[in-house]
């Protein structure tokens, strides 16, 4: 029987156990009770810092295992093997980790959820296939937290193996047309092809994503878009879907098709507010995509408590001004999983970014004022604003939908039937 043991590399907590330390009480443990193998990871469960690193997400630094391992392996015998395992999501990278002695063999816990075939790919010389982990941890982790079965947002099949088959049933439709180029569109568009239909891809952008492309501009997840934004261009070159972007489609150039899928997204909600003359006001989006022309101080208004407050805070912080993010909710980011939460409010302290709780914007005698969502007072909106940025939920652009909803070759997937997460857009795509 083999005997090993779990630990920390380093606890990443202020006042946890340090890559030294660690490394000696896995010589120690290693030598007092004979150990055939070490599984070195990160972070722990006693502080919020520590937690973080159980799964850490972007932007997190990748292969960020590797140098407390290291130390983990000098202070181990030659003969106890070494386990590796935290944000190591490239085949590539987990190769040179293992071949420069670091360890013998490296974990890749979400790389093979997002990917079960991953190894067996590579090893068929098949890494053009891979379907890539974004580290976004919604699917994973944060089910397991919520309770619900472990899936991922990029590999809807991931949990539903023996419902979905690998390969899809032959498509009832020669002429597919997909119009807008999100991950919900993107996701039907090659789901389509590869059932075997000819597939048109409409986007009225320059590129692809929507408004997962918009969230790409912001530190925590510029990495997660760029991994899903090469798979998904890799795949849609793969599967020969006619992209045609800076389109809009309308109604004439789908009189070919035998099934359109309509996935035009959602629009920012802008409530219509009495705000006075010398206030600059927008919205999230514009202020993700042109940081850069904002005045400070900026008050983002955020009323639902997920990613894009957060993100435009951060953005437009690191840009230099002074932000406060007030939301509507108990808690700042009270929609993201808290493995990211700790992070956001982590790095929004150090960037200096103010945070308040439990308002939101309302109207009371013909003036904007902020309302105590729990008590329901009131008070004038204060302070010398240079921008206020609304991040106040977002409504469907269906335009075209209305046009064809009739149609009875027309479906219609994504935000255009309401707001939702990433991985209910993929869901819905991928089926």
């Amino acid at each position: 029987m083999a005997v090993g043991v779990r630990l920390a590399a380093d606890e990443k907590s202020w006042d946890g156990f340090d890559e030294t330390a660690c490394a000696e009480l896995a010589g120690l443990l290693a030598n007092e009770c004979q150990l055939d193998f070490v599984s070195a990871v990160l972070g722990d469960s006693s502080t919020y810092q520590g937690s973080v690193w159980i799964v850490p997400p972007p932007p997190e630094q990748e292969n960020a295992i590797a140098d407390p391992a290291r130390r983990m392996r000098a202070a181990l015998p030659a003969d106890v093997a070494l386990i590796a395992t935290s944000r190591v999501v490239d085949l590539v990278d987990a190769e040179a980790i293992v071949q420069s002695g670091i360890c013998d063999v490296v974990g890749m816990t979400r790389a093979l959820i997002a990917d079960p075939d991953l190894v067996n790919k590579a090893a068929a010389g098949q890494m053009d296939e891979v379907i890539g982990c974004i580290g976004c941890n919604q699917a994973c982790i944060g089910h397991y937290h919520a309770g619900l079965p472990i899936g991922c947002v990029v590999n809807p099949r991931t949990g539903h193996e023996r419902t979905m088959p690998k390969q899809p049933p032959r498509s009832a439709y020669a002429n597919v047309a997909v119009i807008g180029a999100g991950p919900a569109g993107v996701a039907a568009a090659l789901a389509a092809a590869r059932a075997g239909a000819r597939v048109t891809l409409y986007e009225r952008e320059q590129q692809i994503g929507g408004q997962w492309r918009l969230a790409g501009l912001a530190p925590a997840h510029a990495e997660p878009w760029a991994r899903w934004r090469s798979d998904a261009e890799r795949d849609l070159i793969k599967t020969a879907v006619d992209v045609q972007l800076g389109v809009e489609a309308t109604a004439a150039d789908l009189t070919d098709a035998d099934q359109v899928v309509v996935a035009t997204g959602a629009e920012a909600f802008l409530p219509d507010l009495p705000w006075p003359a010398e206030l600059v006001v927008t919205h999230a989006w514009q202020a993700l995509r042109n940081p850069s022309v904002l005045a400070g101080p900026v008050l983002v208004l955020d009323w639902g408590g997920g990613w894009t407050g957060l993100d435009v805070a951060e953005l437009l912080a690191t840009h230099g001004l002074q932000v406060t993010l007030a939301t509507a909710g108990p808690m700042v980011g009270e929609m993201v999983h808290q493995y990211q939460r700790n992070r956001y409010l982590g790095r929004l302290d150090l960037l200096g970014v103010r945070l308040w709780h439990g308002s939101e914007v309302a109207v009371q005698d013909g003036a904007v004022v902020t309302r105590n969502v729990f008590s329901g007072r009131t008070e004038p909106l204060a302070g010398d604003w240079g921008t206020i940025v609304l991040e106040q939920g977002r409504i469907p652009n269906d335009a075209i939908w209305q046009e064809l909803a009739d149609d009875p070759r027309t479906v219609r997937i994504g935000d255009v039937l309401g707001p939702r997460g990433l991985e209910e857009a993929i869901s819905e795509g991928f089926g």
